[in-house]
């Protein structure tokens, strides 16, 4: 039985509804610490003007208009999934009980989880609005596009994993940026640095800024340590993976964070968790010992195939004589190269001839020999 509403009705104390209620499409108030409860499905096509409490057991349906003035709540507690389709703005909403989902685009300043997941139906996205905020139990996120302002955290994952997203603008206004999780790893190609990756990945919003990231997982079980970690990105889930590297890591392979290097900021939309190479299974560095820097685009720099492995290396390259031309940490085939100067005492354009170099990392002596320099 459907409870059918077509004069104004406000409500200024506890009224219980033991079936679904449904309102045609005349307005409806409930007043401050009045609590308006309905067991089954609420179906709004009117205008609802909410200062107080409204309890759903069932599904919540709203094509009309919803208003409150700060105070009114929306709480659904069914024991059995509920569905959200409101293409409205709830100021507060709490979800308890069994698993929500949500089936249109939806606004919220303040979204209360209380032993709830929230699955976002694809397509559809969660807003919560500048200064909003999302209060939640240790087990309970968001499976979904969400959307927040500024510098946040995205309590959100997939179906088998919590991925928690701390975002960080660092690069212009702040604005709206919505991030899903997603249960499949990306499937481009690894840069040099990166030896394995995450089943796991996110996707943002196409954005021209730059941003930190703070990144949660859970059973990282490949990267073996959590010291191994390191953020990557990506341009598309099946483009090159670049990697972030780390400013620092915490937990361990069952329930850990990683930082990108500030260095080294998200620019892109697909992003991810990957790992380092272990010392028994870094690839040997390769050097291309002819360098001619002439400007016609070929060996215009020393190459050292596979030197990204080695994020920690140090190049040292010496003259005839022995002396000491040039040295490098963090040699990286794109902005710290050597290529033909000096940069020990001097700045000054090297004559050709023959160099030795050397590449160390961690320590352990990785190559060395002889170049041609030729101008």
């Amino acid at each position: 039985m459907k409870v059918l509403f077509g004069i104004f009705l406000c409500f200024l104390f506890s009224v219980s509804f033991s079936q679904s209620l449904q309102n045609t499409g005349m307005p409806i108030g409930i007043t401050e610490g009045a609590v308006l409860k309905v067991n089954e499905n609420f179906v709004n096509a009117g205008n609802l003007l909410n200062a107080g409490q409204i309890i759903v057991g069932g599904h919540w349906v709203n094509t009309g208009v919803y208003q409150t003035s700060g105070t009114g709540v929306v709480d659904m507690n069914g024991s059995l999934t509920q569905s959200i389709n409101d293409q409205s703005f709830i100021e507060r909403l709490r979800l308890s009980g069994a698993n929500k989902t949500l089936n249109t685009n939806l606004t919220v300043d303040h979204l209360e989880l209380n032993g709830s997941l929230l699955t976002i139906g694809n397509g559809f996205g969660l807003e919560i609005a500048p200064g909003g905020s999302i209060t939640r139990q240790p087990n309970d996120y968001i499976i979904g596009r969400l959307v927040m302002t500024g510098s946040s955290t995205y309590p959100i994952g997939t179906t088998n994993y919590f991925l928690p997203v701390t975002l960080n603008q660092v690069t212009g206004d702040a604005l709206p940026i919505g991030i899903q999780a997603v249960e499949s790893p990306l499937q481009g190609p690894l840069d040099n640095t990166i030896a394995e990756i995450a089943p796991f990945h996110w996707v943002m919003d196409e954005s021209d800024e730059e941003f930190n990231v703070l990144l949660g997982f859970e059973n990282a079980d490949f990267l073996q340590e959590i010291e191994y970690a390191m953020v990557v990105q990506s341009g598309s889930a099946n483009s090159t993976v670049y990697s972030l590297y780390q400013d620092s890591t915490s937990g361990d392979v069952d329930l850990g964070y990683i930082a990108n290097d500030p260095n080294h900021p998200l620019t892109l939309s697909y992003f991810s968790i990957g790992r380092k190479y272990l010392p028994k299974d870094k690839p040997p560095v390769k050097v291309l010992n002819l360098i001619s820097p002439n400007g016609d685009g070929k060996n215009e720099f020393l190459f050292i195939e596979n030197i990204d492995a080695y994020p920690e290396c140090l190049v040292v390259i010496y003259d005839r004589w022995g002396t000491k031309v040039f040295e490098q940490k963090g040699y990286d085939n794109r902005e710290k190269v050597f290529r033909g100067f000096n940069n020990v005492l001097s700045k000054a354009e090297l004559t050709e001839g023959t160099f030795y170099y050397v590449i160390r990392s961690e320590g352990q002596k990785l190559g060395s020999g002889f170049i041609e320099l030729m101008r």
